[in-house]
């Protein structure tokens, strides 16, 4: 029972790593898609309102003013600058992105505080393993299905963990028919 135990804490102890060093991935992530998006935004909306304000004073008529003159004459040039950022902001949809990476980043950061959790569970002396490795496939299940990209190391070690739940659950179907095959004979 203590190598099992142990295997399992050596296990959850890589997942947890892993965990975490996705979760740095993805805030890193997060960070860079933000400020791509403010580099977008912020000239944008300045470039909006420049265009937006130099349409006004066309609209008066009144060329008194050398800045006004100019600015009436950089307003289409302004206007397509805006239009394209505008534009590239959307198509890009860093802000989109930011979120959905910072969503991934927090639930990795949940999964490794439930391996942690679990981690002190398992070190308890009295712990039903079975139960505790029954909580363990289902919580990460559930997460599994809730993230939309899985880092590719995760999803291996998660795949690692489904393929040995399943091996035992046909080595013991497999035992359980070779029993019911001996019985009948």
């Amino acid at each position: 029972m203590t190598d099992k135990k142990t295997l399992l804490l050596l296990h959850l102890n890589k997942l947890h790593i892993e965990c975490h060093n996705q979760s740095k991935v993805f805030w890193n992530y997060f960070s860079v898609l933000s400020h791509y998006d403010s580099l977008l935004g912020i000239p944008t909306i300045v470039l909006s309102s420049i265009t937006s304000l130099s349409a006004l004073t066309n609209l008066s008529g009144k060329t008194e003013n050398n800045f006004i003159n100019a600015l009436n004459l950089l307003t289409p040039l302004l206007a397509i600058t805006s239009t394209i950022l505008a534009s590239l902001n959307q198509y890009l949809r860093y802000s989109e992105r930011a979120q959905k990476a910072k969503n991934q980043a927090k639930m990795l950061s949940e999964i490794g505080r439930r391996i942690q959790y679990t981690k002190t569970k398992l070190d308890a002396e009295n712990t039903d393993l079975s139960k505790l490795t029954d909580d363990i496939y289902k919580e990460l299940d559930i997460f599994g299905r809730e993230m939309e990209e899985l880092p590719q190391e995760l999803r291996s070690i998660l795949h690692s963990i489904s393929i040995q739940e399943e091996t035992e659950v046909q080595s013991l179907s497999h035992n359980l028919n070779t029993t019911q095959i001996s019985d009948e004979l």
